[in-house]
């Protein structure tokens, strides 16, 4: 996963990320939260399971994808009984995962670390 001590590239660590999510999350069952919100259990089920794998080898990069990855399949589950974490759309996910990486003060370090692993876009350009 690693191309130099340190870093790791968006794609490289999407795709441990998705190996640990199961291949098909059925959210038919749904929680009404508050005035506008929706609780999935299996969504929660899943995601409790795989966070504290990752909490536990202490690479913020890995929690932010997996949050990332949590928050795109809560979106598509209004729309679907399934959702399957594979067929995201890669480029909305490393939108939602730079943006988490920018907006939070602890994780800036992680940023510059991403950064500097010379990640590349969907056409190959350099990211800022």
């Amino acid at each position: 996963m690693n191309n130099k001590k340190g870093q790791v590239s968006f794609e490289d660590l999407l795709d441990h990320q998705l190996s640990l999510w199961p291949a098909e999350i059925d959210v038919t069952e749904r929680i009404q939260s508050g005035e506008d919100g929706v609780r999935y259990p299996e969504l929660v089920r899943v995601h409790d399971r795989i966070e504290p794998q990752l909490v536990s080898l202490g690479d913020p990069l890995r929690e932010v994808m997996c949050w990332t990855i949590y928050k795109a399949v809560h979106r598509l589950a209004a729309y679907q009984t399934v959702v399957r974490p594979a067929e995201l759309l890669r480029d909305d996910l490393r939108k939602t995962f730079e943006h988490d990486l920018s907006i939070t003060p602890e994780l800036r370090e992680s940023m510059s670390r991403y950064r500097r692993s010379g990640a590349r876009g969907p056409a190959g350009e350099r990211r800022p």
